[in-house]
């Protein structure tokens, strides 16, 4: 509910199917790409897959909003390796669309307007309090996060087929039982693998920060340390819809009210009242609270109810589209426009922080290019001066040794081959990467591993036979790119 409530927030997810996670982005890009060409004919056009063409706008509806998050995330602007590297991995997404699309085609493949209305319809965001698809609603998020209806359906319909037509290729990848059986000798293996970590608090406190750069900073994040005028909120909601025995507005707010009565008099807290009766089940477990509101942020109903109380008020019943709701004021905070004098601590431990996972990504960058230029990891952390440690033998049914709460990625290690390398994986707060460096026969039955290791090996199978059917595609096609800055 806290989240149908801050109507102009709903939807923070991504919607556009193609987009990259910020961590993907800003590592470099492992895989080789099409070489790039000067473009002879069309200015436009940034790539050619077969007979069809990707324009610079095509690009940018992909590019645009991932570099926009980047920046944000960053909180400054990119450097131009992250800017190239994100342009291309954009580009690289199209030309795989482009080329999954003309298979698509050649099969016979397509998504219909009944499949891709049944898809929409399953979204739990466009969804009412009733779990029943809402057009309303899927309209209101949309233009919350001005994307147009044809844009998303059109994007939902791509990904769509994608996921068809990559199941419909997948399915006819199979495998030996000698396959499936060297697999499973290979994860009963015992390894030892080499390891360093990259952990951002490590430079927190090693950065050199000039007075000039640490305003500066300030002064582009200045939102981040004021605040406008907010309150802290505490409600209880009685809704007509989405209950067995629904009751009608009128007994809803008199029910109100002689909650509010309870806690005028002292007979009841708040807290507990909503805890007990409160149909929001997102805040009810919290007894009510949602926790600090500002102008703007709040359906409109709620927010003129909220703020014309006084701390400490418990407001008469009042309707919003989700039903009749009370609401108690906890705190109030008047609106602060900091100084940088004021703050300055604060400023600086935010960029300390910043300039260390600053550090952080050079470092996995650099690193991550010197394994992939052959060199092995302790080579590597050498020349970048770091440390890197060896474990003793463990299986994939064992943690990491010396790394806590890491089980679940010895598996992954357990299926490298000797030389191979992994990396980054984020483990509590740090990133790692691990080289093999030897393995050895195992002392467990191979046949008593995990039984869900054979439906592992199939999606590997599948995902290592689907690269290389897309690296053959851009072959056959002849896929030119064109890209510049």
């Amino acid at each position: 509910m806290l989240s149908t409530l801050r109507d102009k927030k709903t939807m923070q997810i991504v919607l556009w199917g193609l987009v990259v996670a910020f961590v993907a982005t800003i590592f470099i890009a492992w895989g080789a790409g099409s070489s790039l060409q000067k473009n002879t004919t069309d200015p436009n056009v940034v790539a050619k897959v077969g007979k069809d063409t990707i324009t610079y706008s095509d690009l940018d509806k992909i590019y645009q909003p991932q570099l926009d998050r980047l920046y944000n995330t960053l909180g400054e602007a990119p450097s131009a390796d992250q800017i190239a590297s994100l342009k291309k991995r954009s580009l690289d997404s199209l030309i795989e669309n482009s080329i999954m699309s003309q298979t698509a085609k050649k099969l016979g493949i397509s998504i219909s307007d009944e499949e891709l209305a049944a898809s929409l319809q399953r979204l739990s965001y466009f969804k009412d309090d009733n779990g029943k698809f809402s057009k309303d609603k899927y309209l209101q998020v949309l233009q919350a996060n001005q994307i147009t209806p044809a844009d998303f359906e059109s994007s939902e319909r791509s990904e769509m087929l994608y996921e068809k037509v990559r199941s419909s290729l997948a399915d006819g990848v199979i495998f030996t039982n000698d396959e499936l059986a060297d697999y499973k000798n290979m994860l009963n293996r015992e390894i030892k693998v080499q390891y360093l970590s990259l952990n951002p608090k490590d430079y927190e406190k090693t950065a050199q920060i000039k007075e000039d750069e640490l305003k500066d900073f300030y002064e582009n994040h200045k939102t981040e340390f004021d605040h406008p005028e907010r309150m802290r909120v505490r409600h209880i909601l009685l809704s007509a819809q989405g209950t067995s025995n629904p009751m009608d507005t009128d007994k809803a707010a008199k029910t109100l009210e002689e909650y509010r009565n309870q806690v005028l008099s002292g007979k009841a807290t708040f807290s507990s009242l909503a805890e007990k009766y409160s149909q929001d089940n997102g805040s009810k477990k919290q007894g009510g609270d949602l926790g600090w509101v500002t102008r703007g942020e709040m359906v409109k109903e709620f927010e003129d109810a909220v703020f014309s109380a006084k701390k400490g008020e418990v407001t008469k019943p009042f309707k919003t589209q989700y039903g009749y709701h009370i609401a108690q004021i906890m705190d109030v905070e008047k609106e602060y426009k900091s100084t940088f004098s004021e703050v300055r601590s604060k400023v600086l431990d935010e960029y300390q922080k910043f300039k260390a996972n600053q550090k952080t990504i050079e470092n996995a960058n650099l690193l991550a290019e010197k394994i992939k230029n052959k060199e092995t990891l302790s080579q590597a952390a050498k020349e970048l001066n770091l440390k890197s440690e060896e474990t003793p033998w463990f299986s994939l049914n064992n943690s990491i040794p010396g790394i806590k709460d890491s089980k679940q990625y010895s598996q992954e290690l357990a299926s490298l081959y000797q030389g191979d390398w992994d990396g980054p994986m984020p483990i509590n707060n740090k990133e790692y990467f691990f080289e093999l460096i030897d393995a050895r026969s195992g002392k467990n039955n191979a046949e008593n591993i995990n039984s869900t290791i054979e439906q592992q090996f199939a999606a590997n199978h599948q995902n290592s036979w689907l690269k290389n059917f897309i690296e053959q595609q851009k072959k056959v096609l002849g896929v030119k790119t064109f890209l510049n800055g």
